[in-house]
């Protein structure tokens, strides 16, 4: 199903998804040409676009609308002008609205007080610099080879923002140059979103050494992915969790792995395969023994981690591009 998406939304809870995934997820020194309003020319290979104007529009036209029209007049003020946000080299079969429904946006349905508190307290400026700096340190450490962009929007609270995960911070990989950011908190949401940066653009870094759409990723792929995304953000964040961290216990991971086997390779395009690789990454709410939340997250992550306790002195940019099997088979990975 190249209509799949997987959305890296770090706040969001793993849970069973039958129809479709949830989730999941490199610049030049040319200077950036001038750009419309809205948009941040960052230091060298960053291009910073808010779409807070964009989102004021569309609220303001919807204050008189039925709810069923708020699509049509989303297309109009944001997805029309500002479609370079929404036009995913990673997803290219999804449609924009669809993009927004993953992340569980539902426009007929959407929280629209809570829209307008979030676009009202929306921190441009300072969101802004925050995701240069942090891009700027990730870059240092994975130089880029194009521009990479972040697209900042206004959300209304979504998911388990509402528990305090994300600071209010949302995102989504949508190419290995494109990310879209959420903040539904105002200036709250600056105590997470350069961690947030940092990890998805470890996450698009990989995509792009792959050259692989995310229906063609497989199970061990996603997982060695995040798991080299946690060890980016560690390196800037030494402190930094997620909500995989201690998601298993030894006991959990020793009984996940052996039967996460079968489905290493299966990809989103494997029908029915591929709710295996939502389950096992993200937890199956009706069956949690066998696919515990976030078990795919904290197995990868685990990987890494063994990975380079035999590979100590082995580069950032080399652990990124090693093959998934590779960096699996030589990591010595066997829990229990």
């Amino acid at each position: 199903f190249a209509g799949l998406i997987v959305s890296l939304l770090l706040g969001a809870c793993g849970g069973e998804s039958e129809e479709a995934p949830q989730l999941a997820a490199p610049p030049t020194k040319t200077p950036i040409p001038a750009t419309p309003t809205g948009e941040v020319e960052a230091a060298a290979n960053v291009r910073i676009i808010s779409l807070r104007d964009e989102i004021d529009a569309f609220l303001k036209e919807s204050e008189n609308a039925s709810p069923l029209d708020r699509i049509d007049i989303f297309n109009k003020h944001v997805i029309g002008p500002a479609g370079e946000c929404f036009a995913s080299t990673l997803w290219a079969d999804t449609q924009p609205l669809e993009l927004l429904d993953f992340q569980g946006l539902d426009l007929p349905t959407a929280d629209m007080m809570g829209w307008r508190l979030a676009t009202d307290i929306f921190q441009d400026e300072p969101l802004s610099l925050a995701v240069e700096e942090a891009l700027a340190e990730a870059q240092a450490l994975l130089p880029p080879e194009k521009t990479f962009r972040v697209c900042l929007v206004p959300t209304p609270i979504m998911g388990s923002q509402q528990e305090g995960i994300t600071s209010g911070v949302s995102s989504l990989v949508l190419g290995d140059d494109l990310l879209l950011v959420g903040c539904a908190a105002g200036e709250r949401c600056l105590d997470r979103i350069g961690q947030e940066v940092v990890r998805n653009y470890g996450f698009a870094y990989q995509v792009g050494l792959s050259g692989l759409t995310g229906s063609e990723i497989s199970l061990l792929g996603y997982e060695i992915y995040h798991g080299r995304a946690d060890e980016l953000t560690r390196r800037l964040y030494p402190e930094a969790t997620f909500p995989w961290t201690d998601a298993l216990t030894p006991e959990q991971e020793a009984a996940i792995w052996p039967r996460m086997q079968e489905y290493l390779a299966t990809t989103y395009a494997d029908y029915p395969g591929y709710r295996n690789v939502d389950w096992y990454l993200y937890g199956r709410e009706s069956n949690p023994e066998l696919y515990p939340p976030w078990g795919g997250f904290y197995v990868g992550s685990q990987i890494v981690q063994a990975y380079l306790e035999q590979h100590p002195d082995i580069s950032l940019p080399d652990l990124m591009a090693l093959e998934p099997d590779t960096l699996l088979e030589d990591s010595g990975y066997s829990p229990g």
